[in-house]
């Protein structure tokens, strides 16, 4: 199946409507780490080991992040790195999936509302699953964009069944859904 269609099947399947894009940014922001560095002048925070932050609905996990703040004191931006970095999203509504990521690089675009996953990324919600090098996600729009490695995407059919047996390309996987009789 083409990879393009696969996308679109992905992003027709977990579209919601009714997302306010600006919930999350309402709702307090709480980071923890075991250790943390503020510098007030410029607004960078340096956050290292065990780092979790939690705005709304939304929560990071990874062992090294760092923040960007605008003058209000309002995160705009934040750059975690993990082995692997843990992203969460919860549903709004009764009977929705959660949505939760990981990949070694995580962003957080508070002010875009985006989040970037590179390096052995990976999304599910429910039954779908997605992994790539490098996955966009927009929380408003819910639409996700899932991209291979671009220094293999000129390997040959040949080289990519090398020895690791790993191909570079986005893949979506869905799962039936489970019979409840059986």
């Amino acid at each position: 199946m083409n990879p393009r269609m696969l996308i679109a099947i992905f992003t027709t399947l977990i579209a919601h409507s009714g997302i306010a894009q600006d919930s999350v940014s309402h709702q307090p922001l709480l980071l923890n780490a075991d250790y943390i560095e503020l510098d007030f002048s410029t607004g960078k925070r340096l956050y290292q080991g065990n780092v979790v932050l939690t705005q709304g609905d939304v929560t990071i996990e990874c062992d090294e992040m760092t923040t960007m703040h605008d003058d209000d004191d309002e995160l705009f931006h934040a750059l975690c790195i993990g082995d692997p970095g843990i992203f969460k999203k919860e549903p709004k509504q009764t009977g929705q999936e959660a949505l939760t990521g990981s990949a070694a690089n995580i962003t957080y675009d508070r002010k875009n509302n985006q989040v970037l996953l590179v390096d052995r990324a990976k999304l599910e919600r429910g039954r779908i699953f997605v992994n790539g090098y490098r996955i966009s996600h927009n929380l408003s729009t819910e639409k996700t964009i899932v991209q291979g490695d671009r220094q293999d995407s000129d390997m040959t059919q040949a080289s990519e069944s090398s020895e690791s047996g790993a191909s570079s390309r986005p893949k979506v996987v869905i799962l039936p859904k489970q019979d409840p009789d059986s």
